[in-house]
């Protein structure tokens, strides 16, 4: 509900809340053009009052009617010349005429299109319905946010998933309230406009105050304008030349008077009331015409609703209801295999695809669907399938908001009335606090419902193509036939690489590995693509993954980068591996080889941008992202490795790059373990044998990142579990905050 409590406002008013941003935006500019063509003051000393200012202006220009103080402290003085009607700077320290003053033609052209987009007072309903639109959005993006993010506790914690989501996470918390600001103040004075809010005509009737009639005394002498701070001043109109009964009006901050200009007395004078006061407060708070520093804040502002709606609808579209196409989908009531796809974006659904036309090939009669519409029959089903990821803190994706709600009326049943045998696969990410939650609750539903659980819950990291064909291989005992599931996800584009060098390490052991440094191919690029990719943010950095398809090969492999975009060049680190097909084709190039592949965000491994220690532990080819992030260390931070390799003479990889590293500040201390050297151990056993300095960087907020095998993994969780528990912590609550990161392949 939350969710289509943000959804259905920002769809339907996206184009005009983007009009009315870029509308904005450009209004924003109008103080500091003003504060910088502003003529100069002759005296940096302004009078304490409106009186001294209001005769100094009399005296200096010759028919005065009027001055006005603008909200930014600028004085302008409306009187007639020869040619007509005149309005002039005015200088606030001694009344003298500093120029011309003549509105910008451009701005005003900008507020009107900004107020009604030029259609009178329709454009001002659509104009506040905007406003109001915004306000709710920006309600609803603060508990969606701390929804996300675990709670309210964690509402500034680092964003996570897609690029779309973490720019539209980052910038709606560094801009909600900015947003809020300007929602709230510009739906007020729509409200205004039309009456809906505010006073109605103030005051009992007409009311014409006079002088009396006698000398009037020199404007300086005015009592009542001498107890009025310039500050304070709106506006002051003069009383018309000759007419000794004429008076002087006074608008102020708190409310309109009017003045005898024969003895300078108030003859009367009106407060504000609180919706006027409340008006001029979001008439400033909206417009920033009292500051152009806060001004070019609110320009940030619709700046950032620009990036938000479109963040917002590519998270949208990514997340839309519409599967991915299926070829020979089969009807739901003639299936004899059901799968049933709880999916966020597209990703899942691809996963489905690969499922159902395995099945397909086995000559089943296969359908698949979104969760939401499980059914209370399917007359020939055996098996149920049920592929789901989790949203945020533990909830339904997109396609299951319904599920469970329909579960709860009835368990599905085939013709028999026997309820189905049911699998639960589950995708997620383990660097999320809430990994599979959904799934885990989806399982235990199911069983509670009466299902039969074919096979335990099965959860699969980071969209990992391994273990879902290694889930894959189990369906063999569940369904009585062998199943190949070759996932090839979205086909992602390519470019050309050429290989510049390569170092070889493990042969003599039959452990061969590889450091592969290639080039990226820019022969299609323009001078001006290579120019503006110096300006853009990197596109890759270390730890993100290089996917890399071998000729033949059914599916990419991806290898971590030990490189990032700024240092020119893409490294990896290659394990040969027996039978391995891509391992194979890259430990087989030579220099000047080409080819193709691409990069994929891996946002879970990432070095975190701040100052706390960072302890990094891998073995064998998992030291490429750990090197990569040393590499990247310019300012410093407090780094440690642990790593492990096989043979001390053969296979150290990396380490003339250590030694430099270790030299020049980027890497502070290392613990090398080899498991065929002299005193044959592993990089678990340095981390036990460092157990003290360990938990000390820990206690400091260190953050763990752990690249390598499964194996290597489980034994340095292992030691990391002895470490903590004498702090009263554990993995799972690093995991929580951030601070243990893992890479495991």
């Amino acid at each position: 509900m939350l969710r289509k409590f943000h959804t259905y406002p920002a769809l339907i008013s996206a184009v005009l809340i983007v009009f009315m941003a870029i509308t904005g935006l450009v209004l924003s500019f109008e103080p500091l053009v003003a504060h910088f063509s502003t003529p100069a003051s002759a005296s940096a000393t302004a009078p304490a009052n409106v009186a001294s200012l209001a005769a100094g202006v009399a005296d200096n220009i010759a028919n005065v009617q009027r001055i006005v103080r603008k909200p930014s402290g600028e004085i302008i003085a409306y009187s007639f010349g020869a040619d007509g009607p005149v309005a002039s700077y005015v200088d606030p320290a001694t009344g003298a005429n500093l120029g011309t003053y003549s509105p910008s033609a451009f701005f005003q052209f900008f507020t009107e299109l900004h107020r009604s987009l030029f259609l009178g007072d329709n454009g001002r309903i659509l104009t506040g319905l905007a406003a109001l639109a915004m306000a709710i959005l920006s309600v609803g993006g603060i508990f969606l946010t701390a929804r996300r993010m675990g709670g309210f506790r964690h509402f500034f914690a680092k964003a996570k998933g897609t690029l779309s989501q973490r720019l539209h996470v980052e910038t709606g918390r560094l801009s909600v309230i900015i947003l809020s600001v300007l929602a709230v103040s510009g739906l007020y004075m729509s409200l205004t406009f039309f009456g809906l809010v505010g006073d109605s005509a103030a005051g009992g009737g007409f009311f014409f105050p006079q002088s009396s009639g006698d000398t009037p005394i020199a404007i300086s002498e005015l009592s009542a304008l001498q107890d009025v701070n310039l500050k304070d001043l709106r506006e002051l109109d003069y009383p018309a030349a000759g007419d000794a009964t004429d008076v002087f009006t006074l608008t102020t901050a708190s409310g309109t008077g009017y003045i005898d200009q024969t003895n300078g007395e108030m003859i009367s004078f009106t407060p504000n009331s609180w919706s006027e006061n409340l008006y001029q407060t979001f008439y400033i708070l909206h417009t920033g015409q009292s500051s152009w520093i806060y001004a070019l804040l609110l320009g940030a502002g619709a700046l950032s609703a620009i990036g938000l709606v479109i963040a917002g609808l590519v998270i949208w579209w990514k997340r839309g209801a519409m599967p991915v196409r299926i070829k020979g989908n089969d009807a739901a009531r003639s299936a004899d295999h059901v799968i049933l796809v709880g999916s966020e974006g597209r990703s899942t659904w691809g996963f489905a695809k690969t499922l159902h036309a395995a099945l397909k090939a086995e000559g089943h009669k296969v359908h698949v669907g979104p969760m939401n519409a499980l059914a209370k029959r399917y007359d020939k089903a055996e098996k149920l399938f049920i592929l789901t990821s989790t949203y945020g803190d533990g909830d339904a994706p997109n396609s299951a908001k319904n599920f469970l709600s329909r579960l709860g009326k009835g368990a599905p049943v085939n013709h028999d009335r026997k309820p189905l045998d049911y699998l639960v696969l589950g995708f997620g990410d383990r660097s999320f606090s809430h990994y599979c939650a959904y799934a885990q609750k989806v399982d235990q539903t199911l069983e509670e419902a009466g299902l039969k659980r074919a096979r335990p819950l099965f959860t699969i990291d980071k969209q990992s193509i391994q273990q879902f064909a290694e889930w894959g291989r189990g369906l063999t005992e569940v369904i009585g036939e062998a199943v190949t599931l070759h996932h090839v996800a979205e086909q992602n584009k390519t470019q050309a690489f050429v290989l510049e060098t390569r170092r070889d390490f493990g042969q003599e052991f039959q452990r061969p590995k590889s450091i592969l440094r290639f080039r990226p191919v820019e022969e299609n690029k323009t001078t001006f693509q290579r120019l503006l990719a110096r300006f853009l943010p990197e596109a890759w950095q270390a730890g993100d993954l290089f996917g890399i398809t071998p000729p033949n090969g059914a599916f990419a492999r991806y290898y971590s980068l030990a490189s990032s975009a700024s240092d020119g060049f893409v490294e990896i680190c290659v394990s040969k591996q027996p039978g391995g097909q891509c391992s194979t084709y890259l430990t087989e190039l030579k220099p000047g080889d080409r080819i193709e592949a691409f990069f994929r965000e891996n946002t879970g491994f990432r070095a975190p941008k701040d100052d706390k220690p960072l302890i990094l532990v891998g073995a064998g080819s998992g030291i490429a992202p750990l090197l990569g992030f040393i590499r990247a260390n310019a300012n410093h931070r407090e780094v440690h490795l642990f790593w492990g390799g096989a043979d001390p003479k053969y296979d150290f990889l990396y380490r003339d790059e250590l030694m430099h590293f270790r030299q020049d500040g980027r890497l502070t201390g290392a613990q090398i373990a080899f498991s065929r050297g002299q005193t044959r151990e592993y990089v678990q056993d340095k981390l036990r044998a460092d157990s003290i300095f360990v938990a000390n960087l820990l206690q400091e907020g260190a953050r763990v990142m752990v690249c390598g095998g499964e194996d290597m993994a489980s034994g340095v969780r292992q030691a990391f579990s002895e470490i903590l528990s004498p702090l009263g912590k554990s993995i799972n609550q690093l995991r929580n905050d951030a601070r243990y990161a893992e890479d495991v392949f």
